[in-house]
């Protein structure tokens, strides 16, 4: 999940595992539009004027004319999943990080690669510009930060003292000092120029994982999330604690963990996005909920969802039911059944999860147990991380050679396309028909 806001707070962007985009009214809480485009979840987002610059785990950044809906350009030469971008303020160069463990510098009018800054030994997570566009950082999972010249490329300097993984960075508005947060359990306040810690505020935050940092841009807040669920905000001149709060409740949050951050330009508003799809929209002076948008959600309680198959190996019947007077609404066909379908209701376009079907054959009582409704479910499989997994359950490891820049999925029949221009094909031998999430 990705999220971020114009700087007249006016729209706000998010980025989600169904690989789009979507733009959204942060006032009203109305979906605008939706983007579509990338071939695998949207990582990080960044806006620039009219522009909206997203990476992917497709390898891939795209640029958009985002009141239009129009995808401008492909940026593409990563060899593995882009995991953040950033817009210099002058909005001329955009700069993208990945987990091919370089930074690449584009430029947005062409599209032409400028530069490969290639130092990092790990996983570049985060990625940021300073406010005058001068200078670039990013920070890796090798445990370093970079300073770079952002117009020569030049590397500037080295910070280093966390002990894990860096997850996130941040400039303060005056470019002088920088906030990085981390597996250690720690946040780090650095002073460029002299490239040490100033502040180490792990007291604060309790012993507990640091995943986000965040300056305000008048510079007197720093907002950070631990746990992946409490957000925190301090005066980055003291580490003192100025108020905290709990964005996602403590039994739930492995599964509503905070995935991104962003703040407002007048430093009032945070929002916050989850992994679930959920964007939350909160008051920083009080730490109230203003808003919560939400795309996915489950179908209304008056309708229902009836999957019909005449047997185990034919496709499937989907009619969408008024549970009042089981009159059909819909219907369409589907020789496998994805994990998720889009359907229309009220004008906008909704996610429906495969477990919120009724699955039914014939001669199937649909109220029969919850074990032979599973059994009729495809469970889709998934290629991430150089393993082939269903259901959560990593069952095939692929040599990198053989890790996929496409995959699709016909019945039992998994195909694999390669970098270098060959395709592999795999049969699984069984009488299940499989479906790729």
């Amino acid at each position: 999940m990705a999220v971020a806001l114009t700087v007249d707070g006016e729209r706000l962007a998010s980025g989600s595992s169904d690989r789009t985009i979507r733009l959204w009214d942060p006032n009203t809480g109305s979906l605008l539009r939706t983007l579509h485009g990338h071939m695998s979840s949207v990582t990080s987002i960044a806006f620039s004027g009219k522009t909206l610059a997203s990476a992917s785990k497709d390898k891939t950044v795209r640029l958009w004319d985002f009141e239009a809906g129009i995808s401008l350009k492909k940026l593409e030469g990563h060899t593995d999943y882009v995991h953040c971008v950033a817009v210099s303020t002058d909005g001329k160069t955009l700069a993208s990080g990945s987990g091919d463990c370089v930074v690449k510098l584009w430029d947005i009018a062409t599209g032409a690669l400028l530069q490969t800054l290639e130092v990092h030994t790990h996983s570049v997570k985060d990625i940021k510009f300073s406010a005058d566009g001068g200078i670039l950082a990013s920070a890796s999972y090798d445990r370093t930060i970079r300073i770079w010249n952002a117009t020569t490329g030049t590397l500037l300097r080295t910070l280093e003292g966390h002990s894990k993984n860096i997850e996130g960075i941040g400039f303060s508005v005056d470019g002088k000092t920088m906030a990085s947060a981390s597996e250690d359990l720690t946040v780090r306040i650095w002073d460029l120029s002299v490239e040490t810690s100033i502040q180490d505020m792990n007291s604060v935050w309790e012993r507990e994982w640091v995943s986000h940092v965040l300056f305000s841009v008048d510079g007197k807040k720093l907002v950070s999330v631990w746990n992946s669920s409490t957000v925190g905000i301090c005066d980055p001149d003291t580490g003192e604690l100025q108020l905290s709060w709990q964005a996602v409740p403590l039994d739930a949050w492995f599964l509503l963990k905070i995935n991104r951050i962003a703040f407002s330009i007048d430093g009032q508003t945070l929002v916050t996005a989850l992994y679930n799809g959920t964007i939350q929209v909160w008051d920083v002076a009080t730490g109230e909920l203003q808003q919560t948008l939400k795309y996915k959600r489950i179908p209304d309680a008056n309708i229902k969802f009836v999957a019909d198959r005449e047997t185990l190996l034919e496709g499937y019947t989907v009619r969408v039911l008024d549970i009042a007077t089981e009159k059909t609404l819909q219907s369409f066909t589907a020789k496998y059944l994805p994990a998720a379908i889009y359907f229309p209701e009220g004008g906008q376009y909704n996610i429906v999860d495969r477990e919120s079907f009724i699955f039914q054959t014939e001669g199937f009582n649909s109220a029969s147990s919850r074990s032979s409704l599973h059994e009729l479910q495809q469970e889709p499989m998934t290629v991430e991380g150089g393993w082939l997994s269903q259901n959560g359950d990593r069952f095939l490891w692929l040599p990198y050679d053989y890790r996929p820049a496409k995959s699709a999925m016909y019945g039992n029949i998994l195909c694999l396309g390669h970098q270098n221009g060959h395709i592999s094909f795999f049969e699984f031998k069984n009488s299940r028909s499989y479906s790729l999430a």
